[in-house]
């Protein structure tokens, strides 16, 4: 309210007569309060709306990261109730891997590969040695992978088959035996073994050797580093460019047989005795989070690591453990009921794990 002769003071919340012996609200001092107490006002109003378009902001953040918390949640509350709800008979098939690629499962045993639809549909068929155990199995586009470990001085193998056709095979050396493989973001295969790395370049049809010790297991990421696990418990980095083993600051004290590279600086690493971690890849010394496994692997073949967005799921012939990647607890722990268990996969739609036994039974758990 305005009163005529007198000024208002916004500070000082008081009403001031207007005269020419008051050197503080004098005609010509008015001015500049008024101006300045405009700028007060603006300044207010705006330091108002950023409070408020900070509280819109951070509304939006809860609403978001309550969202992900609560998606979050179901996940975990989905994995911590998985049951039983299906299991399906494939008579005389000896199953030993199942993998899920392009929207598709597939299966195989020693001399064959099967796309599971509402019934195994043959795609590939061969006759392989018996003294040959199939060691891993993937597909790659068009092409399928597949490794067999040699028993008996049986030389180890790793056949590129397309469809119904074999494209390439590999064999081992003498004294020489693969154990796993990988496949970078170069279309290139390497092969792990006992006598070190073997890498191919299929389309090439060349193959280059790199011997050092026995490897079990291998990674890579897009960086063109692989990293090596291996019986003596030591992890190692290998560099493509410079084409070099570095051995890391890391010994675990048995074989590490699974490797799962996770981002550009983390990785998970188990260990013959049942050791699952995380590490910083710039920091081996100390894991990130040890997780609290049970399993102790009686079986090398029979055992399993695979990693779905945040979902980490190991597997031995007995028991199926599934991991959230930053929590140390299981959310669910699957036991065999008098039968081993040899594969496993995770479906990414609808979360759905499938497990392969070996009485060439395939369990649905959801």
């Amino acid at each position: 309210m305005e009163i005529p002769g007198y000024y208002f003071d916004s500070i000082k919340r008081k009403y001031f007569k207007i005269d020419s012996s008051n050197t503080n609200y004098n005609k010509d001092n008015l001015r500049n309060l008024k101006f300045k107490d405009q700028q007060l006002q603006k300044k207010l109003k705006l330091l108002y709306k950023i409070k408020d378009n900070n509280l819109e902001i951070l509304s939006i953040k809860n609403k978001f990261n309550n969202r992900l918390n609560s998606n979050f949640n179901l996940i975990n509350y989905q994995l911590q109730n998985y049951k039983l709800v299906n299991t399906q008979n494939f008579y005389n098939r000896n199953l030993q891997k199942i993998i899920s690629k392009d929207n598709s499962i597939y299966l195989s045993n020693n001399s064959e590969i099967f796309e599971l639809n509402s019934n195994l549909n043959l795609i590939y068929s061969s006759s392989i040695n018996n003294d040959l155990i199939l060691r891993n199995f993937d597909k790659l586009d068009k092409f399928f992978v597949k490794i067999w470990y040699g028993l008996n001085q049986e030389l180890g193998k790793l056949d590129i088959i397309n469809s119904n056709q074999l494209i390439k095979s590999f064999h081992s050396n003498r004294y020489e035996n693969y154990n796993n493989f990988h496949i970078d973001n170069q279309n290139q295969i390497i092969i792990v073994g006992n006598k070190g790395l073997n890498f191919i370049d299929f389309t090439k049809d060349n193959l280059i050797k790199f011997k050092t010790d026995d490897i079990l297991s291998i990674t890579g990421d897009n960086q063109k580093d692989l990293y090596l696990g291996f019986r003596n418990g030591l992890l190692s980095q290998f560099d493509y460019r410079s084409f070099k083993l570095n051995k890391l600051s890391i010994n675990f004290k048995s074989a590490i047989i699974n490797l799962q590279d996770l981002n550009l600086n983390e990785i998970l690493i188990s260990s013959i005795d049942g050791e699952l971690s995380k590490f910083d890849k710039r920091y081996f010394k100390k894991p990130l989070i040890k997780f609290n496994s049970l399993l102790k692997i009686n079986d090398i073949f029979a055992n399993n690591l695979t990693l779905n967005k945040d979902i980490i799921i190991l597997q031995n012939n007995q028991m199926v453990e599934i991991f959230n990647i930053n929590n140390s607890i299981p959310l669910k722990i699957i036991e065999s009921d008098n039968v081993k268990f040899n594969s496993h996969v995770l479906i990414n739609q609808d979360l759905n794990l499938k497990i392969l036994n070996d009485k060439n039974q395939l369990l649905t758990y959801e």
